[in-house]
């Protein structure tokens, strides 16, 4: 009866002391958060699909971390954001008072130009998890060629416009032109989604290597008015919005060019990915996974979202982690037949 109590008493001790600890550990957070700032960084400017979600994540995040800190926005556009990685990994604080809403492509960039001017490592950082995953797409400007299928490409020249080169968007275009034989002058390095949007408008280019997304939340009414063509969709799936829109590995029946092009649709999962830098402590990488996930779930958030046109499709840190090691552990096979594709680009 003794031994019973005894033993009692001493797991009431471990429960107690574990709870203790758990509570020490958010009063640390909180108290390290408390009256600080986080800054969201992004890769591309104010105005377009980054610049949104940032400043909607800054709305309603911070009443999900301990000790309800500010949250503002910070964008460093250039190089279809190797400038913004590069800085998140080497020099952005480590504490958990910078938080990265980094490139979709951050990863594919890192295997496919590692050896340039990349100085990151996706694998290194802490993935808090995506709030959506993303579809690219080349869009024509109507106006501006008679282009209206991929195939049309085979005998007409289009000239198209993308992010740098080191974007998901730039990738795309090139594989499309060397894997499937097209006439294509693709002009890169627009930082801004919005630059990119006026040089097709003003018909400096004549197609637009983006995301559904920043037609539908920012150009509605190149839609509605028929101005554009969705000629190819980059994904592993069709977008539910636009069912008639091909895949790029639907256009090829030689099985490595699809391989290929599945490849480079894996940032479509990584999407609006957010990390902290691989210095963070690991009680504040916890507190900022929670804090993700009670963010996605929250009515107001999702309010804003949908009220913005954002749409929502968040994926958890496991999940996340997974599709970004899958990309930067790739067959070395694969990504050598990959990178010849740019060697001359």
């Amino acid at each position: 009866m003794i031994g019973t109590m005894l033993r009692c008493a001493a797991l009431s001790a471990l429960v107690l002391s574990a709870s203790l600890g758990s509570a020490a550990k958010a009063d640390a957070v909180a108290d390290f958060y408390k009256g600080r700032t986080i800054t969201i960084l992004s890769g591309f400017g104010a105005g377009g699909m980054y610049g949104i979600y940032s400043h909607v994540i800054a709305d309603h995040m911070p009443k999900h971390i301990p000790g309800h800190p500010k949250m503002i926005a910070q964008f460093m556009p250039g190089a279809g954001g190797v400038k913004a990685a590069n800085y998140f990994m080497t020099a952005a604080p480590q504490d958990g008072t910078m938080v990265g809403l980094l490139s979709q492509s951050i990863a594919l960039t890192q295997v496919l130009r590692g050896g340039t001017n990349v100085r990151y490592d996706a694998s290194k950082m802490h993935w808090l998890g995506s709030f959506d995953t993303v579809t690219n797409v080349l869009s024509v400007w109507n106006a501006g060629t008679k282009v209206r299928t991929v195939a049309d490409m085979k005998n007409q020249e289009l000239i198209v416009g993308a992010p740098g080169k080191g974007s998901i968007g730039y990738m795309n275009m090139v594989a499309l032109k060397k894997l499937l034989g097209l006439k294509m002058k693709i002009i890169a390095g627009y930082a801004q989604l919005e630059d990119l949007d006026l040089a097709l408008e003003r018909g400096e280019v004549q197609g637009r290597a983006a995301t559904f997304i920043s037609i539908t939340t920012r150009k509605m009414d190149w839609i509605k008015d028929k101005k554009i063509t969705n000629l190819v969709q980059f994904s592993l799936r069709r977008d539910a919005g636009w069912p008639d829109v091909p895949l790029a590995q639907e256009l090829t029946k030689d099985p490595e060019a699809q391989r290929m092009f599945r490849f480079l649709a894996a940032p479509s999962t990584v999407g609006r990915g957010f990390s902290l830098p691989p210095g963070t402590p690991p009680d504040r990488v916890a507190a900022m996974r929670e804090a993700f996930e009670k963010t996605v779930k929250d009515p107001a958030f999702i309010a804003e979202a949908h009220a913005k046109q954002l749409p929502l499709d968040w994926v958890p840190a496991k999940d996340l982690e997974a599709a970004i090691n899958e990309t930067v552990n790739a067959p070395k096979a694969l990504v050598d037949k990959v990178e010849k594709l740019f060697a001359s680009d």
